[in-house]
């Protein structure tokens, strides 16, 4: 593919001070995100020599790895809109490409390591916001991202090797010229193999990194998106990377069965995209066709056509494909094993533990059927259900015995502390001590009942008293309790009073009202009224009963109806 003839070529500045680094930064943020093509290609061309910078400032000086970090997430931004401003498919392809070889822009490891985790950072966080529009070319950005990241840890891990190999040379060149070897208790050369390995897969570059992804990116919910098209293309760039049976271990365990064990409907895209085509003999083919694909291979070719073909030849080619069958055959085992842990894991969920658990059975039954197909048996989906319902019924009664076990424990340390307390407060209160025979004689007679001791202001030296008996009552305190007594009796009668006035009042009301709808006069009501009021004098302060009742008995001229 070739760029559109007129594409301009950038212009790169050869300036460059660390002192104002944050001023170049936002400088070359803006120039990113301009809308102009040749500007954000000039803006781009000038962030290796940038990044070279920072890197010998950061490597001579030792600066904080949270400024470093901090200024490289705003560098990411802008690369993030650059990208976002790219169109035509070629362009987007050169400028995925040219972002993804930023990270091999720098020699230290520490510094790749940021810039990696940087533009993960960013593209977790803003991956929400690309519309439908965009999704394609951030994909294939996340693609190339993965496949330079693999190539990096596959480099740094290849040079740990060798350094490990050499040194163990080195230090066995040194015992047989002294004579010192000791022929007890050395390695074989397998067990040498794989204590390299396991010494350059402790590296700080691919620790660093796990660290990252198992902290930060894989356990976020906003980034589950980001995760699942991760998980999408890992299996590829792993076998177009061709790393070795250790780190595609260790890239399994760090990457896709991680996330798995993590949920977030990140399991299934692994299941599918990833478990999958490793037992269906995807893994296999690959690998033989990335093998016959690759430039030594297709160099051996045509110098192989250039003379005519030996069986060496044939021999030759028969025996790599063999060992590539055996290498596969190893990273299913050493897969299988790591599936059996993580399912039992404390941190896995307990929704994806019987998907660990049925993975690593398939993984077993794709050994089974590669080793001996014969004499093996297929599994029906019943008896794969049946084995899975049995480890977890398992599962479970070892959680209800451990949940037992904890509840015994807590009650023992509660009887523990009550006890505890008791004993304290005996210790405090003097109850504890041994009485002697006469006190329990006196207890006996006496009885459980305990005196009374009131202590006056005439007896200043504290000699025992009888208390005063309920009937002995203070007599000012007995007439302020009378007092109290009346009072509220006084109210009650008040009260009675005030209900009675109203009720008469209101029937006074409702008389008049039913008075004016016969048509009398308000004038005449009145009158009446008032003789009536006078009249009443004669019976004095008596209560509204008494008046009825007297009222009832005899029948007053003023009550007569006309």
């Amino acid at each position: 593919a070739q760029l559109p003839i007129n594409y301009p070529a950038p212009t790169v500045e050869d300036v460059f001070n660390f002192e104002e680094d944050k001023q170049r930064v936002e400088t070359i943020c803006k120039k990113l995100a301009h809308v102009e093509v040749e500007v954000r290609d000039a803006a781009l061309a000038e962030i290796p020599r940038y990044l070279q910078g920072i890197c010998e400032t950061y490597v001579k000086e030792q600066c904080p790895d949270a400024d470093v970090e901090l200024m490289l997430q705003k560098l990411a931004m802008g690369l993030f809109y650059c990208f976002w401003h790219s169109d035509k498919p070629l362009v987007q392809h050169e400028c995925a490409h040219k972002i993804a070889l930023l990270m091999n822009s720098v020699s230290n490891a520490s510094m790749q390591r940021i810039i990696i985790e940087s533009i993960f950072r960013i593209l977790s966080r803003e991956w929400g916001r690309i519309d439908r529009y965009r999704l394609d070319k951030y994909m294939s950005l996340v693609r190339k991202l993965v496949y330079q990241m693999l190539m990096l840890i596959k480099r740094h891990y290849t040079e740990a090797r060798k350094q490990l190999k050499a040194a163990a040379t080195a230090s066995n060149a040194a015992a047989e010229e002294t004579d010192n070897a000791a022929t007890e208790g050395e390695l074989t050369e397998a067990e040498r193999i794989d204590s390299e390995e396991q010494a350059a897969l402790a590296i700080p570059f691919i620790s660093g990194l796990t660290t990252f992804f198992h902290k930060t990116l894989l356990v976020e919910a906003r980034s589950v998106g980001l995760t699942m098209h991760m998980m999408d293309v890992i299996l590829d760039e792993l076998i177009r990377s061709d790393v070795d049976v250790a780190l595609f271990v260790r890239i399994s365990e760090m990457l896709p069965l991680f996330a798995m064990s993590r949920g977030d409907f990140v399991e299934k895209k692994v299941l599918d995209n990833f478990i999958g085509p490793i037992v269906s003999g995807v893994l296999d083919a690959r690998r033989v066709h990335t093998i016959a694909t690759s430039p030594e291979t297709i160099k051996d070719a045509e110098r192989k056509k250039s003379r005519r073909a030996t069986p060496a030849d044939a021999l030759t080619t028969e025996l790599a494909e063999r060992n590539y069958s055996d290498e596969n055959d190893q990273i299913c085992i050493r897969l299988a094993t790591s599936c059996k842990l993580l399912s039992v894991e404390p941190g896995t969920r307990h929704n994806v533990r019987p998907m660990l658990s049925e993975s690593q059975m398939l993984i077993e039954q794709h050994l089974a059927v590669k080793l001996n197909p014969k004499q093996f048996r297929r599994l029906t989906h019943r008896d794969m259900r049946r084995r899975v319902t049995k480890e977890l019924q398992e599962a479970e009664e070892a959680a209800d015995k451990t949940m037992k076990f904890r509840k015994l424990v807590k009650d023992e340390r509660r009887d523990d502390k009550k006890k505890a307390r008791k004993l304290v407060s005996r210790d405090q209160n003097g109850i504890g001590k041994k009485k002697g025979k006469k006190e329990s004689e006196e207890k006996k007679k006496n009885g459980k009942a305990k005196k009374h001791i009131v202590i006056d202001d005439s007896d200043a030296a504290g000699h025992e008293q009888p208390a005063k008996k309920k009937k002995d009552i203070d007599p000012a305190a007995a007439r302020a309790l009378r007092k109290k007594i009346s009072s509220d009796k006084n109210i009650s009668e008040k009260v009675k009073e005030e209900v009675v006035k109203l009720a008469q009042k209101e029937e006074r009301r409702q008389a008049k009202s039913h008075r004016l709808e016969d048509g009398e006069s308000e004038s005449k009501i009145s009158a009446k009224g008032n003789s009536q009021n006078s009249k009443r004098h004669k019976y004095g302060k008596l209560s509204y009963k008494d008046i009825v009742d007297m009222e009832k008995e005899e029948t007053p001229v003023w009550r007569k109806k006309k």
